[in-house]
């Protein structure tokens, strides 16, 4: 409401003025007789008013009075990045409000509670300088306040802010020598941040590392799905490469690891492996001889390399280019492990054999005709059979004695000349003879190269069994 005071007890006439200056009042219009006081109603517009005093013919008006209209205060909406990297800065924008002042506040209690206004922020930006971070992810919130003449103040959403941590790259281990084909997996350590790990041919220019779903870089393979995991594993290595880590930390600025590189290291060479002879008598050995070769050498030895998973031995202190295999009792194989550097590379097995010594059994059939009143005749054959348990390949021999009925012992045996029955060198014999006497019999068994022993020699005897022609009978009449 107005007052008016009225020294003559005049009755005021009142005006409402939308449009005065200092010497000017216009668009007045008046109200009719009233009071000393004006009850005004809602204004929508800032609006002067002033009283006409009529007392009499004489009348006055009185200087304006101003009522000031503000509008409702709208508080708009905040604009600003989402993150802020610690020690970083971060500027706040206000716009679509309504009011004569601004005000910002700021939490780091939550989005609802522990408000309070920053001292001398009242312009449309307000910026944040250094932001510290106390806690990893921590988060602020903030929020302007826009206030219209006498109006309530109006609150705008609140703008929430996760403070980075600052990108830390961390350590890469497991890069240094590796064989040409060869792999190797690097790890990182130590990093805050997303991971991107990355390559280079010559250690300057980088680029993101392939993945398994997307090939493979000209000097590398991989099996790793992704190039953003802790590790990466690279496999199929043929060059020397360049390997890092960038790390990135939310809105934080990228670090980058130390780069690390794989080098190829010197080829490991198997070479061939040779002896004398492959083949060697029970109870002896052989020298086995490498060559062609390149790397420190390893022997092994094995009894089982056919296996689907042999097992290999080490030979003790067996690291020259020839290896003395000592006396073997078996039949064994042997190979090298050649190293040079983290590269290894490895023989080809290389088989001793090792020949049991031959054994020889009796032979049985002639008991019947080893006597000149049993002989048979040259055109039949006598079935002589070795017995069992021999060790070695057979090879049936025969003596013609003749007509000497001395017996041939197997300590005399050597005495005599054998001859080979050509493909008698099954365990049956059928025994024959072109010509009449005494002929004895052998097997020699030989197993390898160097065991030869001979059965018990039999014989048998055989006869001229001719048949002869009767002349006709005459039969004189």
């Amino acid at each position: 409401s107005i007052n008016f005071v009225n020294a003559t007890n005049a009755a005021p006439v009142w005006s409402t003025v939308t449009n005065v200056t200092a010497t000017t009042a216009t668009g007045a219009s008046y109200s009719g007789a009233g009071t000393g006081e004006l009850v005004v109603g809602n204004l929508a517009a800032t609006t002067w008013f002033r009283a006409r005093v009529i007392n009499g013919a004489c009348s006055v008006i009185t200087d304006e009075v101003k009522i000031t209209v503000s509008p409702a205060a709208k508080a708009g909406t905040v604009t600003s990045p989402t993150t802020v990297c610690t020690g970083g800065s971060i500027t706040f924008t206000s716009a679509a409000y309504t009011g004569s002042a601004i005000a910002w506040e700021v939490s780091t209690t939550s989005a609802t509670t522990g408000f309070s206004t920053v001292a001398g922020a009242n312009e449309l930006t307000f910026t944040m300088d250094n932001v510290t971070l106390v806690a990893p992810g921590q988060k602020f919130y903030v929020r302007s306040v826009v206030t219209s003449g006498a109006c309530t103040q109006a609150r705008s959403a609140v703008r929430t802010v996760t403070v980075d941590p600052t990108s830390v790259a961390g350590t890469v281990t497991g890069a240094g020598i590796v064989c040409s084909g060869g792999g190797a997996t690097l790890r990182l350590a130590g990093n805050v941040g997303l991971i991107q790990w990355e390559y280079s041919a010559d250690g300057v220019d980088y680029v993101n590392v392939p993945t398994a779903t997307v090939g493979s870089a000209s000097s590398f393979s991989t099996t790793s799905a992704t190039g953003t995991s802790a590790t990466y594993v690279l496999t199929n290595v043929t060059a020397g490469t360049y390997f890092r880590a960038k790390v990135t930390s939310g809105s934080c600025s990228a670090s980058y690891t130390t780069p690390v590189q794989m080098v190829i290291g010197t080829e490991a060479v198997a070479g061939t492996a040779t002896a004398a002879s492959s083949t060697i008598c029970a109870a002896s050995g052989t020298t086995i001889t490498l060559t062609g070769n390149v790397g420190a050498i390893q022997w092994q030895r094995s009894s089982n390399w056919t296996a689907a998973t042999p097992t290999w031995t080490a030979v003790s202190n067996a690291t020259a280019s020839t290896l003395a295999t000592g006396n073997l009792t078996a039949t064994t194989a042997f190979r090298a492990i050649l190293t040079s550097g983290s590269c290894t590379a490895t023989t080809s097995a290389y088989v001793v054999t090792v020949s049991p010594l031959a054994k020889a059994a009796t032979i049985s059939g002639n008991s019947l005709i080893k006597t000149l009143a049993n002989a048979i005749c040259t055109t039949t054959t006598a079935p002589l059979t070795l017995g069992s348990g021999t060790v070695g390949t057979i090879q049936w021999q025969f003596y013609n004695a003749g007509s000497s009925a001395t017996a041939v012992t197997a300590t005399t045996a050597n005495s005599f000349t054998w001859t080979d029955i050509a493909g008698a060198n099954a365990s049956v014999l059928a025994a024959s003879s072109a010509t009449i006497g005494n002929v004895w019999f052998r097997v020699k068994m030989t197993s390898g190269p160097c065991s030869v022993v001979y059965s018990a020699p039999v014989n048998v005897w055989f006869k001229s069994c001719t048949t002869r022609e009767e002349a006709p009978i005459t039969i004189f009449t």
